[in-house]
């Protein structure tokens, strides 16, 4: 069984409120690969969802 990411554990807007700041980058970062790799799968520019990531 693989280990459950962050991402995963996201359910609603209460469950980003309990994340600790090493979750919330770790989230971040999950964000940030699933975002290149959908673009890499379908095409297109990615500069501007990697922005909202930032945000």
């Amino acid at each position: 069984m693989g280990t459950v990411t962050v991402l995963e554990r996201i359910n609603d807007p209460r469950d980003l409120r309990a994340l600790h700041k090493d979750e919330l980058l770790q989230l971040c970062r999950e964000i940030r690969e699933y975002t290149v790799e959908m673009v890499q799968r379908t095409g297109g520019h990615i500069s501007s969802s990697l922005g909202t990531v930032e945000l």
